[in-house]
C-alpha cells in the first residue's frame, strides 16, 4: 500500500461515514472486528 492509496483509503471512510455518529463509526469500522477476534 502506498502513501497515496492510504490517503485515498482514508477519505473515502470519511466521505461514506459523513453524518454518522463517532461511536458507530468505531463500531463498523474497527471495534466489532477487534471483538470478533479477540484482541480488544
Amino acid at each position: 500500500m502506498t502513501l497515496r492509496s492510504a490517503a485515498a483509503g482514508v477519505w473515502l471512510i470519511a466521505e461514506q461515514f459523513a453524518g454518522v455518529p463517532e461511536e458507530d463509526k468505531f463500531k463498523m469500522i474497527s471495534g466489532n472486528a477487534a471483538r470478533l477476534y479477540g484482541i480488544e
